[in-house]
């Protein structure tokens, strides 16, 4: 059983089942690539995308305006300390509550979990937090207390006195296209109405990744001491130096349901084998497996 569950201070870590065959990249098979024209990968060496990813952050922390401090990724205190026990193997699950604000007044709500999507208001008056979601319902939160890395909600909408303490890091990206939990990075999520040609369903394919590389951006961004993928769908597992194609049957049906059909994922992952066939540079002298992984992921995203 592998948890998903790793700390950034950890290096090198033999994750269980890497021994066995399976179909993926590692260091161990590594060798020299073509380049990507342009790719961000060609650069990993000196390790400078890694210092300015936190310069994508705007700091708020100082910040005492409502409105202004609300576009973050919030999540509930208690599912963030869980969020740690969690396992992406089907064995454990649990809810994960999220609200992703953006500043153009988009929100996607528990991100891990089942996703809604929507928009967000924000009465000052009333000090109300208002959610009307794409595929209906809404919800109006009661907002008890704020600050830049705490809020207080209770749901009114529904009659509820329970205070909710939603938890945020104080910032948000100057761009939110850079944000993982930005509505626009998730579309890829929602499965189609009508069957998807040949194009449509690679490009599906290709959100998906480009999702996990905002992901992985996003740790290094943060500083981030614990990288959960729980929740997340994906065709991939999650090694420290090491890529796979995912086996566990209930977490491969979860990414399959982002598709119109089993066959249309059957598709697309077919197109993900032949692009793990190939063999990918590791960014030499880099303990760090995040960034490892995330050079990787950059190559296979340019041969998608």
């Amino acid at each position: 059983m592998l948890r998903i569950i790793y700390l950034l201070a950890i290096v090198f870590v033999v994750a269980p089942g890497c021994s066995e065959k399976k179909k993926g990249t590692t260091k161990e098979n590594e060798t020299t690539v073509k380049k990507q024209g342009g790719s961000i990968a060609d650069s990993y060496t000196a390790d400078t995308l890694y210092q300015d990813l936190p310069k994508l952050l705007v700091d708020m922390s100082a910040s005492s305006n409502i409105e202004e401090l609300l576009p973050q990724d919030w999540i509930l205190e208690d599912d963030k300390d869980a969020l740690e026990l969690a396992s992406d193997d089907g064995s454990f699950e649990m809810p994960v509550r999220t609200l992703s604000l953006a500043t153009d007044n988009t929100v996607i709500k528990n991100c891990r979990n089942a996703v809604e999507e929507g928009m967000w208001k924000f009465d000052n008056e009333k000090k109300t937090l208002t959610l009307k979601y794409k595929e209906g319902g809404t919800d109006v939160y009661k907002i008890r207390s704020f600050a830049a890395d705490e809020m207080k909600l209770t749901n009114i909408g529904i009659g509820s006195e329970t205070v909710l303490k939603f938890v945020a890091e104080g910032n948000r990206y100057k761009n939110k296209n850079d944000d993982p939990f930005y509505f626009a990075n998730n579309k890829w999520r929602k499965r189609p109405s009508a069957p998807e040609n040949d194009a449509a369903i690679k490009q599906r394919l290709k959100d998906n990744l480009h999702f996990f590389i905002l992901y992985y951006k996003d740790a290094i961004a943060r500083r981030a001491s614990v990288v959960s993928f729980y929740g997340f769908p994906s065709c991939l597992r999650w090694y420290a130096g090491g890529i796979y194609i995912q086996d566990n049957k209930e977490q491969l049906e979860k990414w399959e349901a982002c598709f119109y059909s089993k066959a249309q994922a059957a598709k697309a992952l077919a197109i993900m084998e032949e692009v793990m066939a190939k063999k990918y540079t590791w960014p030499k002298g880099q303990a760090n497996w995040i960034k490892q992984n995330l050079a990787v992921l950059e190559q296979m995203y340019g041969n998608l």
